[in-house]
C-alpha cells in the first residue's frame, strides 16, 4: 500500500541498541550488503517495522541487546522517496497555502490518485529476499546465522513480492486449523508459530529459506 511506503519514509524508526528502546530518522544509516543473485548489492536504511517492537521482548531471556530493521526500495523508488520527503510532502502536519490549510500528504495523495492505472493482468517483474542476520558467541567465538528467504513472487496466481506479505497470515491460519497452533491471544509470531511447518508451507508457494552458518568478523 502506498500509505506504508510513504510511513516508511518518513516516519522516525524503531531501535533497540544496548538494550533500550529508541528511535532514529526513517531511511537513515544505510548498510551495503551483498545479498544473492538476482537482487546483488543493495543499501537497506532503517525503517519503522514492528519485528523491532517484539523481537526483543520475545527473547529477552536470550540476553539479546540490538534489534535492527532496515529496508532497500529500487534505486529509483529511492531517490523518489528521499526528495518526496526532503520537500516536506510525506508530512501529515497541516501547513497554510494561501486562504486554505492543507496536509501536505493529503495534496500528494490525491496527485497519486490521478496518475495513470497500470494495465490489469500484467504479471509483476519482482523478486524480493529477505535476510535476518543473528550475531553473537557461541563458546566464547563470535558467530553469525543469516537465514535468507527468496519471494520471487507467484506468476501464476498474477502475484509480484507483495506474496511473501500475504501469503503468511493464511498460513497461520491454515496451521491454526490443522491444530499445529494451539496458542490463543494477541501473541508475535515468533513465539507461537511453528518454524518447521511454516517454512514448508513457504517452499510450497515459491519461497525458499536458506541458512548459513560461520564466525563474525
Amino acid at each position: 500500500a502506498i500509505q506504508t511506503v510513504l510511513d516508511e519514509a518518513s516516519v522516525p524508526a524503531p531501535t533497540f541498541t544496548g538494550g533500550r528502546f529508541g528511535s532514529v530518522p526513517a531511511m537513515s544509516d544505510p548498510e551495503t550488503i551483498d545479498f544473492p543473485a538476482p537482487v546483488g548489492t543493495q543499501a537497506p536504511s532503517r525503517t519503522i517495522h514492528s519485528e523491532v517492537a517484539t523481537l526483543p521482548l520475545s527473547f529477552r531471556n536470550k540476553g539479546i541487546r540490538d534489534v535492527t530493521f532496515r529496508i532497500a526500495f529500487p534505486p529509483d523508488l529511492d531517490r523518489q522517496l528521499r526528495l518526496t520527503s526532503a520537500l516536506g510532502l510525506l508530512s501529515r502536519e497541516p501547513i497554510d497555502v494561501g486562504r486554505v490549510r492543507v496536509a501536505p500528504r493529503d495534496v500528494l495523495m490525491a496527485l497519486l490518485g490521478r496518475l495513470p492505472k497500470p494495465p490489469a493482468g500484467a504479471i509483476p517483474d519482482e523478486y524480493e529476499i529477505l535476510r535476518v542476520a543473528v550475531q553473537g558467541e557461541q563458546h566464547g567465538s563470535p558467530v553469525e546465522e543469516v537465514m535468507t528467504c527468496h519471494a520471487p513472487g507467484i506468476p501464476a496466481w498474477g502475484v509480484g513480492v507483495d506474496a511473501d506479505t500475504g501469503c503468511p497470515p493464511s498460513i497461520a491460519i491454515q496451521l491454526l486449523l490443522r491444530g499445529e497452533i494451539d496458542a490463543r491471544g494477541v501473541l508475535p509470531p515468533e513465539v507461537v508459530v511453528p518454524v518447521a511447518p511454516f517454512f514448508a508451507e513457504l517452499d510450497r508457494r515459491g519461497m525458499r529459506v536458506d541458512r548459513t552458518r560461520g564466525r563474525r568478523r
